[in-house]
């Protein structure tokens, strides 16, 4: 049986989370064994170790709802289901064509 009640945090890393950059997702529920994966963009993924830790990517921009449910080894599902809602946010590449010094002008392009 579990022994926490209560429905987990879904943590990610980094808080800036653009579309095409590696998302690590975490969340830890004593006695659980395995955590499976919505991203809330069709794909869905499951993790067995190192406490629910996973790592996806969005391709696009815009608001995903992530969700985790989670068993033990005796396959017992808790029944709850963490949900995060997220904004994935356009990536911009620039390239800057000037010293970046105080009080100077910097020009820039956007490459996105």
């Amino acid at each position: 049986a579990f022994k926490n009640h209560e429905i987990p945090k879904i943590n990610f890393n980094p808080e800036q989370l653009c579309a095409g950059t590696s998302i690590d997702f975490e969340v830890s529920v004593e006695g659980a064994t395995l955590y499976s994966w919505d991203f809330g963009d069709g794909q869905s993924a499951q993790s067995t170790v190192n406490y629910g830790k996973i790592t996806h990517q969005y391709a696009k921009s815009g608001y995903y709802n992530v969700k985790v449910s989670w068993s033990n080894s005796t396959n017992c599902s808790k029944g709850s289901i963490a949900n995060q809602r997220i904004l994935i946010n356009e990536q911009i590449n620039i390239d800057i064509y000037a010293q970046l010094c105080k009080n100077s002008i910097v020009r820039y392009a956007d490459n996105s």
